[in-house]
């Protein structure tokens, strides 16, 4: 799927500099990258995701800052579902927002608090989050297509295992 190279060596580089162009950043946070080869990018302060091939030639870009379908408020983590969709984590609109890969909301989960940023796809294809909250309550949330599980975790356990679990794309 990507190109072979040693370990020590860079293929690319996406993005130069700070800006709101196509190709620049403003404090990128999430990535993923799907079946095809596609990477999507949480372009957090552009308020945006883009997309790249796995050459890193840019492919598009959707969102803006706003609350409606399709925009968003610091989107900080994104994941790819095994449908093939998108699961953005919508930080300051504290949602987390499933689209297609066009940037079409299909539906969203409101969360009480802000998502964390460490979205992936669970085993059986539910949305994991993690949510650190102000007053000091750690969890991580489980999304089954309308349900939200909070289990209580130690994050040092839970990075530690998400650092070691292969990411589902």
């Amino acid at each position: 799927m990507f190109p072979r190279s040693s370990p020590d060596k860079l293929l690319y580089m996406i993005g130069k500099r700070p800006g709101n162009q196509k190709k620049h950043f403003r404090y990128p946070r999430g990535l993923a990258i799907s079946e095809e080869g596609h990477i999507y990018i949480a372009d957090t302060m552009n308020h945006r995701i883009q997309k790249f091939n796995q050459c890193g030639v840019f492919l598009g870009m959707f969102g803006s800052k706003g609350e409606w379908n399709g925009e968003f408020n610091e989107p900080s983590a994104v994941a790819v579902t095994v449908d093939g969709d998108l699961a953005v984590a919508d930080r300051k609109n504290k949602r987390i927002q499933v689209l297609q890969t066009d940037g079409q909301q299909l539906f969203e989960f409101a969360t009480k608090d802000e998502p964390f940023g460490a979205l992936r796809v669970g085993p059986e294809g539910h949305l994991v989050d993690l949510e650190f909250t102000s007053n000091g309550n750690h969890c991580a949330k489980i999304f089954r297509y309308g349900i939200c599980d909070c289990h209580p975790i130690s994050p040092v356990n839970l990075m530690r295992s998400m650092a070691t679990t292969p990411m589902t794309a």
